[in-house]
């Protein structure tokens, strides 16, 4: 599933006939960014004060590298009327759902005080997690070794298979590459960021291997094997082999609980049109309720995509735009669907090989280790991924009923009978998803990312990899870089 939550930008144009849609604002983006012509005169800004960091982003990794930084002067600057980007957390009639990922691995490292820290510890998943549709019946946890056997169409593919899964086991085992990127052995990073994931798996366990992976990496990445590289498909893929954990609801529980620890260090609505520096502070320049605001901070934290990062922030060098530049995301399409009565129990996630979505998955809590939720029906969300560019303006182009309808007519060959009880749907459009780590991201891309300019210090998941763990640790590492620029 995927992980971590940034801004949406549908395409370089909207035009007017496009209806409403849930995720994020890009209109807004496209106005006081994008499209934006200076005056001749420069409009005067009201004072918003001095902090010693401001955070320019409110998704997961904003909030995080804040709440790292509490007990220093920060505020956190959101666009949106809410916070958590795409780990919010949001309702339909009775259900809570997440608008992106769902699901992650066991805490490790920072992650596991964080979220003692929040008192918010995950809950694991029922067995199975993963089931794989096929038209003669489904194949429970299809990550696992037995799993992966059933899947098998040929003695050649079934000893293809059977080493995929040890090669899994041999990769979570050894820990030779994780997030943070940076902490990884620096021979197994290259060797394995250097070709994409596609091309690792036929070559060294077979087609059907290919073809799995290639369902994998649209479901998680939002685009094919082809286009990302070995090192984020294997780690992600050998992450599918160990226990899995969520809350009810998702994982906007963390994004919720880091945004109540904060308070009134988060101003939402505020959309930050300029970031500059001085010899002796940052000058952060948004608007609010209509006003025009600026405020100096000693540091900033520009906690969100590269696409946008690189408009906002002025005087930055050629090699750091160089890099941003070369980052593009991928197009993902949430449909959350309330259900009138339960029409699917047997597990977490239920994949869908050669459709249009790539699984559904119920995360009504029912499939939580504990006490089952006590209200009615059951809750869904269907995956769409659309590709990179080209599905960004297929998007575009769809309205909310063509998209209901594709994804339903898959939902149909799944579960027969799950149309007919459907009482309530939303359609969640993630135009800039996720960046696209591709063959070399991670090696010739992200440091360069990752490196701060002056006093202006960079997160979010494009300096790591699109999951939770990436948003967290990029705040994190983030937070710690400007604890220590102000400790100077």
């Amino acid at each position: 599933m995927i992980a971590q939550a940034l801004l949406l930008w549908l395409s370089l144009t909207v035009p007017t006939q496009a209806e409403p849609f849930k995720g994020e604002n890009c209109q807004a983006c496209h106005v006081a960014i994008r499209d934006s012509v200076k005056p001749a005169k420069a409009e005067k800004a009201e004072d918003a004060g001095s902090f010693d960091v401001a955070v320019v982003g409110g998704g997961l990794s904003g909030l995080t590298a804040a709440h790292y930084l509490k007990d220093r002067s920060v505020v956190v600057l959101e666009k949106e009327d809410h916070t958590g980007g795409r780990t919010y957390r949001d309702t339909l009639d009775r259900w809570a759902y997440s608008v992106g990922a769902v699901y992650t691995v066991k805490p490790y490292g920072i992650l596991t005080q964080l979220y003692q820290d929040l008192g918010i510890s995950p809950v694991r998943l029922k067995a199975p997690v993963h089931n794989y549709w096929t038209k003669d019946g489904l194949v429970p946890e299809w990550t696992s070794k037995e799993g992966l056997q059933k899947l098998a169409r040929t003695e050649a593919d079934k000893k293809g298979l059977e080493k995929l899964y040890e090669k899994l086991e041999q990769f979570e085992h050894d820990g030779k590459i994780t997030i943070p990127f940076e902490d990884s052995d620096p021979a197994a990073l290259a060797e394995y960021d250097q070709v994409s994931f596609h091309d690792y798996l036929t070559k060294n366990f077979g087609a059907q291997a290919a073809e799995l992976g290639d369902l994998y990496a649209r479901d998680v990445f939002g685009i094919g094997a082809k286009d990302v590289n070995a090192a984020v498909g294997m780690l992600y893929m050998c992450s599918e082999t160990t226990p899995s954990y969520s809350w009810a609801g998702g994982l906007g529980e963390i994004a919720a609980a880091e945004t109540k620890e904060l308070g009134a260090k988060v101003r939402t609505g505020a959309m930050v049109e300029a970031v500059s520096q001085t010899k002796d502070a940052a000058l952060v320049r948004y608007r609010q309720g209509g006003k025009l605001h600026e405020l100096k901070a000693k540091t900033v934290i520009m906690a969100l995509p590269s696409f946008i990062g690189r408009r906002l922030v002025a005087g930055l060098s050629q090699k750091k735009l160089a890099a941003m530049k070369r980052v593009h995301y991928s197009v993902y399409v949430v449909i959350p669907v309330e259900f009138k009565k339960p029409i699917y129990q047997e597990s977490f996630v239920l994949w869908a090989p050669k459709m249009s979505i790539s699984d559904l998955t119920f995360a009504s809590g029912d499939r939580l280790e504990g006490e089952a939720p006590k209200a009615a029906g059951q809750m869904a969300e269907i995956y769409l991924p659309m590709g990179g560019t080209e599905g960004r303006k297929k998007l575009l182009a769809m309205s909310d009923d063509d998209i209901l309808k594709l994804a339903f007519t898959d939902m149909d060959k799944v579960l027969p009978d799950a149309r007919s009880q459907v009482e309530k749907t939303v359609v969640v459009r993630w135009g800039h998803a996720m960046p696209i780590v591709f063959p070399g991201y991670l090696t010739t891309v992200e440091p360069e990312l990752r490196r701060p300019e002056g006093r202006v210090f960079f997160a979010g998941v494009d300096t790591q990899a699109p999951a939770i763990e990436g948003a967290m640790y990029a705040g994190y590492e983030a937070a710690q870089a400007a604890s220590k620029y102000l400790s100077k």
